[in-house]
């Protein structure tokens, strides 16, 4: 299985931004998220074991060891005066990335 990251845009001043991660089991309504810092601007298509480890490498939370069971990711960016809560509260803001892959009904009824 693959999954797919596309940047919205390059631009320098968003080198650094937030990976939201959400792990989700389809026959539960319940999506689990957790934040990653990203210090590179990405396009990433790589088997999905690949990103797993390559993610559970850069997990901030001390607690969450080993393999994270990523089901879709989505990358939001922000520069240094965007106010993160206020990102996460409006989904559609400027400065999010889309996430294009073959759950895309999922994505958009959970506000994706």
């Amino acid at each position: 299985e693959m999954i797919r990251i596309y940047e919205r845009e390059r631009h320098k001043r968003y080198a650094t931004g937030t990976l939201v991660v959400a792990t989700a089991n389809f026959c539960a309504e319940k999506v689990q998220d957790m934040s990653f810092r990203v210090h590179e601007e990405m396009t990433l298509m790589k088997p999905m074991a690949d990103l797993c480890w390559y993610y559970a490498q850069k997990v901030e939370n001390p607690s969450v060891k080993g393999v994270i069971p990523i089901t879709h990711v989505r990358l939001v960016y922000m520069s240094d005066d965007e106010d993160e809560d206020q990102i996460y509260n409006k989904p559609k803001a400027a400065g999010h990335d889309k996430l294009y892959d073959d759950r895309n009904d999922f994505i958009s009824n959970s506000g994706w």
